[in-house]
């Protein structure tokens, strides 16, 4: 980070710690999504609408957190680089950024409504019976 202010120097490591953090979280998050997934493929529980639901979100879940993933891992790389400059982009970088980005807000849109749906579907069928 050569050439950076002093008084910014304290930001960026507090903000490169934290996304060191969110990566491990995040890699728990995958490892417990695809134990999750694992469970609802099976036979018995794919018939349930239910189920699918939440097969659905887990793969929203796993999809959000790969982009995490990726997104803190170039950030990681990017600043490590005592050479670099902060702030550049390439084209790749920027096609990935906007691809990321339309894939987490259609993930997150998607596992909104699941979960909504999920909840609304469990309420009718506990009124009918």
């Amino acid at each position: 980070m050569k050439g950076i202010y002093d008084k910014y120097a304290f930001y960026l490591l507090f903000e490169l710690f934290f996304r060191l953090l969110n990566v491990l979280i995040s890699i728990f998050g995958i490892i417990f999504n695809i134990l999750h997934f694992s469970v609802l493929i099976r036979k018995p529980l794919r018939t349930e609408p239910v189920f699918i639901m939440m097969l659905v979100i887990c793969t929203c879940d796993l999809l959000q957190l790969s982009i995490i993933i990726s997104d803190d891992v170039i950030y990681i790389k990017e600043t490590s680089d005592p050479n670099g400059c902060i702030g550049m982009s390439t084209y790749s970088r920027a096609i990935h950024e906007i691809a990321a980005d339309i894939l987490s807000r259609f993930a997150s849109f998607v596992s909104t409504w699941m979960a909504v749906l999920m909840a609304v579907f469990k309420a009718v069928s506990i009124q009918v019976n």
